[in-house]
């Protein structure tokens, strides 16, 4: 089976995103993957390049210039909902699966194992052993990693999110309306859960193994301006992950900060 993969990126994460990029064609059987779609939601000329200078890359043009965002502010929001807009649009003109993955992610091995072409979508979902109750928890499924596997319930299930995300009055918007659809689960199409341990964690480095993790996920944990080098630290370096980002980019100057 052969999928493709999807993200947003803007200059202001490029650090994210060439960990992303790097991490994944070293990581995974590029063999597996069709496209990597990337959607430009503010990338200069020069991260073009280097994007584009990856077999399989295609970039995206979105309807978004977006530099710099803070948490949950209006450029933030604008940068979110692109991306479940820019996959609609993907879903409509190329083969499934294409899954979508958030740019501030690190790919560690591979995970086609979990993608299971009798769901419609997959998505991950947060567990107890994340430390998480997801028995209470408002949004238990998390938008980080969400793969549309065929074409007509998965088609149904995006839009039916893309417009449930519209009437959300808080934020965050994205996951929450994620959460609503799949906790409805209608009758229209077939969602799998994923264990976001294991797909795409946001756990420290110590649990890397024991959670047998194929994606980690830097998420955001709103300490610091998103986009900033204290942000950028606290998501990989204050988690543990040092090493692991020094095979991606230079961390010299994050060391000492």
């Amino acid at each position: 089976m052969k999928y493709s993969v999807f993200t947003i990126m803007n200059s202001s994460y490029f650090y994210f995103g060439k960990i992303f990029i790097d991490s994944l064609f070293k990581k995974i059987d590029i063999d597996k993957i069709d496209n990597v779609f990337i959607g430009d939601t503010g990338l200069t000329d020069e991260h073009r390049k280097y994007l584009s200078s990856f077999d399989k890359v295609i970039l995206v043009d979105t309807k978004y210039n977006i530099q710099e965002s803070v948490l949950w502010d209006s450029n933030w929001l604008d940068n979110v909902s692109s991306k479940t807009e820019t996959l609609y649009k993907l879903i409509l003109m190329y083969d499934l699966p294409i899954i979508m993955i958030d740019v501030d992610s690190m790919f560690v091995r591979n995970f086609d194992e979990f993608i299971n072409l009798d769901y419609d979508v997959q998505v991950a979902k947060r567990d107890s052993k994340s430390n998480v109750n997801v028995e209470n928890h408002p949004v238990p499924y998390i938008g980080s990693f969400v793969s549309i596997n065929n074409n007509q319930g998965g088609k149904l299930f995006l839009r039916n999110w893309i417009d449930r995300i519209n009437t959300i009055p808080n934020i965050p918007k994205e996951s929450r309306a994620l959460s609503q659809i799949c906790l409805e689960n209608k009758p229209f199409y077939k969602i799998g859960d994923l264990l976001v341990r294991e797909i795409s964690s946001y756990a420290d480095r110590k649990y890397l193994e024991e959670f047998d993790t194929r994606i980690v996920h830097f998420k955001s944990r709103g300490k610091f301006k998103s986009g900033s080098d204290e942000d950028f630290i606290d998501r990989t370096i204050g988690r543990g992950y040092l090493e692991e980002i020094k095979e991606y980019i230079d961390v010299q100057g994050y060391i000492s900060q």
